[in-house]
């Protein structure tokens, strides 16, 4: 059965949420893009949603296709996203299309020696002000985030970092958030790759990457540098050993291993009674809405007995807007409403 699912964004007001979603294959595969190619694959994601995909009639003699939908974004979205003006978004985008049309990611198998290396898109085209992708039905489960599960990336924060490595790495940090776990230590052959700095045969592209110090002074401090100046939500901490700021290191011997990342996002109940002091200032109250965005984000997310939370009057104003955060393509499904149930049975307790 051919596929005609065709999913167009004319404005940004259209896309899913205030944030998307990267499935833990993805984010921790070996992948490189330029900060252009990130903001494009990023735009897809945020746009993605299961009900897009369907699985074709097929006989049983024949295993079922899954046609990839055709994801299409207006001009007026690819200036806003990308921070471009109309004149030069042609120019900006040609070449990093072209890349993106060719580009593979290496997905790592957990605990075993092998990796798949797969296209991410069948196709990239741009026409009359419109720019076309269709994803590789081969990852559907990384794009729909189906397993393993996933980081959850705020689109403003990851549109305003400017350079591929701290994209690349923000999108780690995001994996856990509010005691859900933590990052383990990386070794530095998983940065290497992390940070797309192989080549085809597994080699460093740049010698000066084999230089320990060299490769933390050009990649590591200044992603978290960059990071740090625009995600207010992320508090990075000093190692007390070496006073760097954001990371420590394992050795073995005298050699550095690994690469620890020392970082905690800040509780987002502190981060709205700030808000609400210094709107209270203003004269300006918290926005219902707004409120309802970020406690759907955290029961998405929630695990019991984690500081950040949601109090039993969140959750109610977030059922008063289930409504409006429907209609901006926030899912209530049945596994977000058991989420939702043990939120508000813990909220009542404390």
């Amino acid at each position: 059965m051919a596929n005609t699912n065709l999913v167009k964004t004319e404005r940004i007001g259209q896309l899913t949420s205030d944030f998307f979603r990267q499935a833990h294959r993805l984010v921790f595969s070996q992948l490189s893009m330029s900060p252009v190619e990130h903001d494009i694959f990023a735009l897809l994601l945020s746009r993605l949603d299961k009900d897009h995909w369907v699985i074709s009639d097929s006989s049983v003699s024949t295993p079922p296709t899954i046609p990839s939908p055709h994801y299409s974004f207006t001009s007026n979205v690819l200036c806003e996203w990308l921070k471009v003006d109309n004149r030069s978004l042609y120019n900006v985008i040609k070449d990093p299309a072209k890349r993106l049309s060719e580009k593979t990611i290496g997905l790592q198998e957990p605990n075993k020696r092998r990796f798949i290396f797969r296209s991410l898109f069948k196709q990239v085209s741009y026409e009359d002000g419109v720019l076309t992708i269709v994803p590789n039905d081969l990852l559907m489960n990384e794009y729909l985030c189906l397993s393993q599960g996933h980081s959850q990336i705020y689109n403003d924060t990851f549109t305003a970092l400017e350079t591929d490595y701290a994209k690349r790495l923000y999108t780690a940090l995001c994996r856990f958030k509010y005691g859900q776990g933590k990052l383990n230590p990386f070794s530095l052959e998983e940065l290497h790759a992390f940070f797309g700095l192989l080549d085809e045969k597994g080699k460093l592209i740049k010698k000066t990457y084999a230089r320990t110090n060299s490769f933390i002074e050009r990649i590591i401090s200044p992603a978290i540098r960059e990071i740090e100046s625009k995600e207010h939500r992320i508090k990075f901490l000093i190692d007390e050993k070496t006073q760097n700021l954001g990371w420590s290191y394992k050795k073995q011997g005298r050699k550095i291993t690994h690469i620890e990342f020392l970082f905690y996002w800040v509780d987002p109940v502190q981060i709205d009674a700030a808000e609400k002091k210094e709107r209270k200032k203003l004269g300006d109250e918290r926005n219902p809405l707004e409120l309802a965005k970020e406690t759907w984000a955290v029961v998405d997310g929630f695990v019991a007995n984690s500081d950040g939370n949601p109090t039993v009057e969140e959750l109610n104003n977030l059922t008063v807007n289930i409504s409006s955060l429907m209609q901006s393509g926030y899912a209530f499904e049945s596994d977000f409403m058991q989420k939702f149930s043990s939120a508000m049975s813990e909220a009542r307790l404390r």
